[in-house]
């Protein structure tokens, strides 16, 4: 899923989709939707909201049932969450706060349900 939050607005770019537009003003807190459509256990979710023009690229990472703030862009910190109490639910939302004018640029969320059987962890030594 692929948004755009441009001059105080927000776009949804869903696969072939027409965008859809969100109002939001500097200052104003947005969610970006984003619904899997099925119930799943968040413990087994990877959910990567990013920016591709920013370095480093993650605005939000969860991973094994929890936020990981290592891995995010400085910028975002304290900014980016996503709706804990609705993730069995499939909503991996992202909530962004207090909105400024350089967060314009496009959004783009990765999500992941990893079932035990299927994941496979590689440690080289």
């Amino acid at each position: 899923m692929d948004w755009n939050l441009q001059d105080h607005q927000t776009s949804e770019s869903l696969e072939t989709k027409r965008p859809r537009l969100v109002a939001a003003m500097a200052g104003d807190d947005v969610v970006l939707p984003c619904h899997l459509g099925v119930t799943v256990n968040p413990d087994e979710l990877v959910v990567e909201w990013g920016r591709l023009d920013l370095n480093p690229r993650f605005v939000f990472m969860w991973f094994e049932g929890s936020e990981n703030v290592n891995e995010k862009n400085i910028a975002y910190k304290g900014r980016t969450s996503v709706f804990t109490d609705r993730l069995r639910d499939g909503d991996v939302s992202l909530r962004l706060t207090a909105v400024k004018h350089s967060d314009n640029g496009r959004f783009r969320s990765n999500v992941c349900i990893c079932v035990l059987f299927s994941c496979v962890l590689i440690c080289v030594l």
